[in-house]
């Protein structure tokens, strides 16, 4: 499980910080709340950044709680800030209603996209029985019509996680939905149509 979710970090740019201060991404990966706190109290930049150009609350929305991306948001950390990559925090959060709730509170722009032209709906999509960050990121206007750079979208996402409820939260009444359905097999795409 470690491994796979080291490769995952890799993937999206996200590692542990080798130098410099790295007091406050050490209290956010152990989820230590009262660190984070004194730390960002005592003047540590709620957007610091690791060296791969991860700010704190991208980092925390992979690792910590949303109470810890509350502490960072509330001293001033950046929502819609991005890695080189182009990822930005609600994009990391996409999977967790929780997390995706206290970005766009704080508003998180839904529509960012990053290098690979992946926005959080397109990413929000593709984790299995994950309607209520749909819902929330539907409800900021997210582009249901998005496609990334693989010509995948929401709906094709939903439909290849064989989510359903999903798939049919994205189909809005009256809107065309946007049928890229490269990856999904056929059994889920006819059930979805």
């Amino acid at each position: 499980m470690k491994r796979i979710h080291l490769v995952c970090m890799l993937a999206v740019g996200i590692t542990i910080p080798l130098a410099g201060d790295t007091s406050l991404f050490e209290a956010i990966r152990v989820n230590d709340e009262r660190a984070v706190a004194s730390l960002v109290g005592n003047g540590v930049d709620a957007n610091s950044r690791n060296q791969q150009g991860t700010t704190a609350l991208m980092y925390a929305a992979l690792h910590a709680s949303p109470r810890v991306m509350t502490l960072l948001l509330d001293h001033r950390a950046e929502p819609n800030a991005h890695n080189p990559l182009g990822t930005t925090a609600l994009m990391l959060a996409a999977g967790d209603p929780a997390k995706v709730k206290v970005l766009l509170e704080y508003r998180a722009a839904v529509n960012l996209r990053a290098n690979s032209e992946r926005t959080a709906f397109i990413i929000a999509s593709a984790y299995p029985g994950n309607l209520q960050s749909i819902r929330l990121l539907l409800a900021k206007d997210a582009d249901p019509k998005a496609v990334d750079e693989a010509g995948d979208g929401p709906l094709g996402n939903a439909a290849a996680a064989a989510d359903v409820s999903a798939s049919g939260r994205i189909l809005t009444p009256g809107g065309a939905p946007a049928l890229h359905l490269r990856h999904t097999p056929a059994s889920v795409s006819a059930y979805v149509f």
